[in-house]
């Protein structure tokens, strides 16, 4: 297995921040939401990328590649497996997100309003679409196989998992890297789910993800 989210950057970070009893859930850093009316946000602090990719790597993906592709890197070592233990014909990718390359999407549309259509990054639609995650990591490992992106809203990376699952038992791949990969704590993603009414604006972190509660948000 293989981690990125507010708990921590590695399994290992993750168990033990759960174990501490800490919560992923803090005010937002990144930008001032309050126009928003939501304050609290699941934002992954202190991400450095180049910890398990090349910096010239990272630099040309979204924040949300970028976190499929360093977990992808540390489910793999995890596995045990070398390039010689697998067909990379047989190995396939397969992955879920359900907004893709959102803070791409913002930098870019900002930057075109601000300067004009010309100087939009011919890099743009390459990180933003979603299926570059998998296609990120199919290159990165050398994946032969299917290299997909499952985009059913909350439910993508689960149904990615279940299709992993259902093409290893079928004999279809020997090997499926397989997740969920997602970067929407910005502002238009804040913004967006806020207008949905889908975010608490409850202003203690404690208090904010609280599903079941009689008075949920």
């Amino acid at each position: 297995m293989g981690t990125v989210n507010p708990l921590g950057h590695s399994v290992a970070e993750t168990v033990a921040t759960m174990d501490a009893g800490k919560i992923g859930i803090r005010p937002i850093t990144k930008f001032d939401a309050e126009k928003t009316g939501i304050t609290v946000a699941g934002e992954v602090e202190g991400f450095k990328p180049e910890v398990r990719m090349e910096k010239r790597l990272s630099k040309r993906l979204d924040l949300f590649t970028q976190y499929g592709l360093y977990s992808a890197i540390e489910a793999y070592e995890q596995s045990g497996l070398t390039k010689d233990d697998v067909d990379s014909e047989r190995m396939a990718v397969i992955f879920g997100s359900g907004i893709g390359g959102l803070t791409t999407i913002q930098e870019q549309v900002t930057k075109m309003n601000a300067k004009g259509p010309d100087r939009v990054s011919p890099l743009f639609v390459p990180e933003a679409i979603s299926n570059m995650v998998a296609g990120t990591i199919s290159q990165y490992f050398g994946a032969h196989g299917p290299s997909y992106v499952v985009v059913t809203a909350c439910a993508s990376a689960t149904n990615a998992i279940g299709e992993a699952a259902m093409r290893i038992q079928s004999g279809k791949a020997d090997v499926v890297i397989t997740g969920g990969a997602e970067a929407s704590v910005n502002e238009i993603g804040i913004a967006g789910f806020a207008a949905l009414s889908a975010l608490s604006k409850a202003a203690d972190p404690a208090k904010a993800s609280l599903p079941f509660a009689a008075d949920r948000s």
